[in-house]
């Protein structure tokens, strides 16, 4: 079932934490389907062109590029079945899906209007994907170089906000956040997702000083990037934020 909520809903970033998350801990999943060098190109060709509608895409997670997995997104769940049911036919892989509101779909639009799509340098990993309401949640950005990075939070009713101060930097080029996220409003959970802009001669680095709603904010970075012909590289990582058992943290 498409995540949706009657009343707002928000994973806030209460406090930056500076430790920096091992990156074996930090996967994007067992269920995912992994990417070796043999059948990368084939995955590449086969996801760029195929029409998974409006809200749909697949791209690539995991730590590194060596270690990569692949995750579609879609509001439909059917979608995603035929997706992976046609992505085995094509090449033996599979992905795994998360399903998203509409609301967050003009972030899945976005990617897929990138040059560069699916095979984005940059990778995101989240551990774990679930947690309760005022747990904690790690993430390694890498395959930036030295590219400008916008971290940001989506979401299910399509506000972004700008996370990008939890990021730090490492010595192996990585850029790792821990942070404890919150329920607000009425503490629902819902599928919430991890947003990461790289590159694109400093667009990327054009973030939200407030929250704001998605579709604009992702037109806007288009429009940018179109006018100056150039590609932004994109990751996206789901996450759910349940109640916890005392009830939703302040």
């Amino acid at each position: 079932m498409t995540a949706t909520a009657t009343t707002p809903i928000v994973a806030v970033p209460r406090r930056t934490v500076s430790t920096t998350p091992d990156t074996a801990n930090v996967a994007s999943g067992g269920s995912d389907a992994e990417i070796h060098a043999g059948d990368r190109s084939a995955i590449t060709r086969f996801v760029r062109g195929y029409d998974g509608g409006g809200c749909f895409a697949a791209l690539p997670g995991g730590p590194t590029a060596s270690e990569a997995s692949l995750s579609g997104f879609s509001r439909d769940e059917t979608a995603l079945g035929q997706f992976n049911e046609a992505l085995g036919r094509s090449t033996g892989a599979r992905a795994a899906g998360r399903q998203v509101s509409q609301a967050q779909c003009s972030a899945l639009a976005f990617a897929r209007s990138q040059a560069a799509y699916p095979d984005f340098a940059v990778r995101l990993a989240v551990s774990p994907d679930r947690i309760p309401s005022g747990g904690t949640i790690r993430g390694i950005v890498s395959g930036t170089a030295d590219q400008p990075v916008t971290l940001l939070i989506l979401d299910d009713e399509g506000r972004i906000q700008d996370a990008s101060f939890l990021l730090s930097g490492s010595e192996d080029g990585t850029r790792s956040f821990e942070t404890p996220l919150s329920l607000t409003g009425d503490p629902v959970p819902t599928v919430q997702l991890f947003v990461v802009l790289a590159g694109g001669d400093g667009i990327a680095a054009l973030r939200p000083p407030v929250p704001v709603e998605a579709r604009r904010y992702f037109q806007e970075i288009a429009r940018r990037a179109d006018e100056r012909g150039i590609s932004i590289d994109v990751a996206i990582a789901a996450f759910t934020v349940d109640r916890n058992e005392k009830g939703s943290a302040p």
